[in-house]
């Protein structure tokens, strides 16, 4: 998410007359986040991700919820540490 800062001097250097490609590789952003944030009309510019996708975890998504909700119901010396964990997840693949 870029801060306000950052919009209004993509702007300036843009007014200036700089490249787009230019302030891209001066501030580490994409050439795509350039280009938004000179079209924008508003001083301010955000980037919002309206769904986290979860390609590889989501068909286990719901058991290691499962299996951490339990987790944490246990005494501290029983609970499983991220050794067991991964040895538990590899054991319950098909």
């Amino acid at each position: 998410m870029l801060i306000l800062e950052t919009v209004v001097r993509i702007r300036r250097e843009h007014a200036d007359g700089k490249s787009i490609k230019a302030i891209a590789r001066d501030l580490r952003v994409s050439r795509k986040v350039v280009r938004k944030a000179i079209r924008a009309p508003e001083a301010g510019f955000a980037y919002r991700r309206s769904v986290q996708p979860l390609p590889r975890i989501g068909p286990f998504q719901e058991r290691l919820d499962t299996l951490l909700t339990e987790n944490e119901v246990r005494p501290r010396r029983e609970r499983l540490w991220a050794p067991r964990r991964a040895r538990l997840r590899r054991a319950a693949l098909p």
